[in-house]
């Protein structure tokens, strides 16, 4: 029996990683740095150039560049998570695989991952379909925590990893919702 995989990668510029004035999620042009993805992955996976199936969404050659839309700017942030979660809707999958930088994620659901880590969030498609045409943040707060749910703010439940992502990260956190103009959540865990 054959089996074919077909993997297909989306990137958006949209959420554009790293949010910042640092180039370590985009320091390359679009091409090689295209290039470098679509080896990594027939490497680490193992598939055949004709088995993947790969796609550039919302990118123009000047992906590497913050400015304009991109910029390191609170509203300019927001409104490009607004159409990412708009993006979102209208997907035909029902489960699909973020993967981003830290700061793609504090912005979207104003909470901390440590590395590496895996959580699952819900978009409540009622929600942001009813505040889908609205050029507010209110969509953002369609994103719901399934598993595992954040710890309350006075927990003492935390391992101590994240203790220490904590004790390491919380002031930087911090600083990016100051410098964004975003109010600082009661918990970050």
């Amino acid at each position: 029996m054959n089996i074919c995989i077909i993997v297909v990668l989306l990137l958006l510029k949209s959420v554009n990683g790293n949010l910042g004035d640092v180039n370590c999620d985009t320091g390359k042009p679009l091409e090689e740095t295209w290039d470098n993805l679509k080896t990594s992955v027939e490497a680490h996976i193992k598939l055949q150039p004709s088995m993947l199936c790969t796609k550039l969404l919302d990118i123009n050659p000047k992906w590497h560049k913050k400015e304009g839309d991109y910029a390191h700017d609170g509203k300019k942030i927001k409104a490009r998570l607004r159409r990412f979660t708009k993006w979102l809707l209208n997907r035909p999958e029902r489960n699909i695989a973020i993967v981003g930088h830290h700061n793609i994620f504090l912005a979207l659901l104003e909470f901390s991952f440590m590395n590496c880590e895996v959580r699952e969030y819900a978009l409540d498609v009622s929600m942001a379909q009813t505040l889908a045409d609205q050029e507010t943040d209110a969509i953002l707060k369609a994103w719901r925590p399934v598993y595992p749910l954040p710890l309350a703010a006075d927990s003492n439940n935390l391992s101590n990893a994240e203790k220490e992502h904590l004790r390491i990260h919380l002031p930087y956190c911090v600083e990016k919702f100051t410098l964004w103009g975003y109010p600082i959540p009661e918990n970050f865990r």
